[in-house]
């Protein structure tokens, strides 16, 4: 997932200068944070015993990802073929930190248990 998510940085790093200038400085730059919030948070979650909240974190500010770029569609920023890219992408950070979320609230739940 950090490398997906890392993937998905260079992407836009790459792609954002074909942007129209207005934009390229605005939601290209807040795109680009956003990104480096969920690498982060996803970085501070496998340095720490305390998961959840970092995992919460990264798939917050994933949505945030998501609505920019959906900003960027709308604003015809993006071509087809980027959008699918972008679209895949997304939907598999998702599916990670959606899946690594549920393992670390079961195994918790496994622990209290004992």
């Amino acid at each position: 997932m950090y490398k997906a998510t890392f993937d998905l940085l260079l992407f836009v790093y790459r792609n954002t200068t074909r942007m129209q200038r207005e934009y390229r400085y605005t939601l290209a730059e807040e795109t680009k944070r956003a990104l480096q919030e969920v690498l982060v948070a996803i970085y501070r979650a496998n340095l720490t015993a305390e998961k959840l909240a970092h995992i919460s974190e990264a798939r917050r500010e994933l949505v945030r990802v998501r609505t920019l770029f959906r900003l960027m569609r709308e604003l015809k920023q993006l071509s087809k073929g980027q959008q699918a890219l972008v679209a895949e992408g997304i939907a598999e950070i998702s599916k990670q930190l959606a899946a690594w979320e549920k393992y670390v609230k079961k195994n918790k739940e496994g622990e209290r248990d004992e």
